[in-house]
């Protein structure tokens, strides 16, 4: 079981490595908007023209989005669903170590694996 601990806990290390290197993301989804009027007396369609929707709190928000920042956008909605991704994984870990941790109480007093020190920031004084 030792072993087992100690892969979780590796793993656990990567998924934060993981997240730290997600250095943009946008909460949200993008939609397309299309707007119908007329022109010289015809039906027209005008569009599309993209939004980006997120909650805060209880409000939503819309943002229409340029045409050349929607590539930008769509990539850091991406960022944001990878790091939820990450952020599950990591919790499933972690669960699952606590219910080792509860068999084996053991599993406690061991020192969790960390980064190793020399990859660290030196102290400032």
């Amino acid at each position: 079981m030792n072993n087992l601990y100690s892969s979780l806990q590796q793993q656990r290390s990567v998924l934060l490595d993981q997240m730290a290197a997600l250095d943009r993301m946008e909460q949200g989804r993008l939609s397309e908007q299309f707007l119908k009027g007329e022109k010289d007396g015809q039906p027209v369609t005008r569009g599309p023209y993209y939004v980006l929707q997120r909650r805060l709190g209880q409000k939503i928000l819309k943002e229409r989005v340029p045409r050349d920042r929607l590539p930008v956008v769509q990539a850091d909605i991406k960022g944001h669903e990878e790091f939820q991704q990450l952020a599950r994984r990591y919790v499933q870990i972690t669960e699952e170590m606590t219910r080792m941790q509860d068999a084996d109480p053991e599993l406690k007093k061991k020192p969790s694996l960390s980064k190793p020190i020399s990859s660290r920031k030196p102290k400032r004084s």
